[in-house]
């Protein structure tokens, strides 16, 4: 190969690994987002959080993540006093970046 031609092959395989690498990472944090979104009870805020219908997984009453709510929670089915306690005593918070329903008021 010619001294020409060398140098080209070197800055397309150079421009290759670059591309690459370039898109691994910019896929990186939509992957993470996705992964948090589609879990049951992640979260970062109360904000986060929500509870009511019923999980068509588990067919139990729902607390967790919003998204998660929004795809896989049947919203046309509730449970008496799971969300907020026989005497209205519970909160659905963000703890430790998980969903609960806690004891508040």
């Amino acid at each position: 190969m010619t001294g020409k031609r060398r140098g080209v092959v070197l800055i397309l395989i150079i421009l290759v690994i670059v591309s690459s690498i370039i898109l691994i990472f910019s896929k990186l944090p939509v992957a993470v987002n996705e992964e948090k979104n589609n879990t049951k009870n992640w979260c970062s805020v109360d904000a986060d959080c929500i509870c009511g219908g019923i999980d068509t997984a588990t067919k139990g009453c729902f607390v967790g993540n919003l998204d998660y709510y929004k795809k896989y929670v049947d919203k046309t089915r509730i449970c008496p006093d799971f969300c907020t306690g026989i005497t209205g005593n519970l909160e659905t918070k963000c703890i430790n970046n998980t969903c609960r329903l806690i004891q508040g008021r």
